[in-house]
């Protein structure tokens, strides 16, 4: 359950998405959550913050309500700016569509090479974008969409002490 209850259609929909993200197994594995209302603890709603409540820099709110410094293990959910389209089907029909750009960041292994991470990178990627794909049109979930896996981008080694790699899963959702 989200902290706040979403009440606009855009707000519900982006919770749909988080939802369904939280109920993929290999993103709980990934995390180390145990159930889909922990899950909601790794992952950021929106583009996250640095609210003065929490103390100020660094500190972002996540989709369960905490406050937390970013963990090494997380994702954010967001919509794609200006991508939430309504459009008129009918006399009083409307049919909704956008974009929703999910972006999930894990931490690399000692001494693993480019190469294993890129594999293992885009094995998670692909496992949680088929577990979200299975996902659309049941009950409390996105009613259809596309899914477009992407990365995942590592970064440059040379000097780097990010020790973290991250991918992106797009989802164009449609309500018709």
């Amino acid at each position: 359950m989200p902290a706040t209850t979403p009440t606009s259609y855009e707000a519900s929909t982006i919770d749909l998405a988080i939802e369904m993200l939280a109920q993929s197994a290999t993103f709980r594995t990934l995390v180390g959550a145990a159930s889909a209302a922990l899950a909601r603890g790794y992952i950021v709603n929106g583009w996250g913050g640095d609210p003065v409540t929490a103390g100020g820099k660094g500190k972002t709110t996540m989709a369960d309500g905490s406050v937390i410094t970013r963990p090494n293990k997380y994702a954010i959910v967001a919509p794609a700016p200006d991508t939430f389209r309504r459009v008129q089907i009918g006399l009083r029909e409307w049919s909704h569509s956008g974009q929703i750009r999910i972006v999930v960041q894990d931490e690399l292994l000692p001494s693993e090479s480019a190469e294993a991470v890129t594999v293992r990178g885009r094995n998670t990627m692909g496992a949680i974008a088929t577990e979200i794909e299975a996902q659309f049109g049941t009950a409390g979930r996105l009613l259809g969409g596309d899914i477009s896996p992407s990365g995942p981008s590592l970064p440059d080694m040379t000097g780097s002490k990010r020790g973290t790699y991250d991918f992106m899963i797009t989802i164009d959702w449609r309500d018709s």
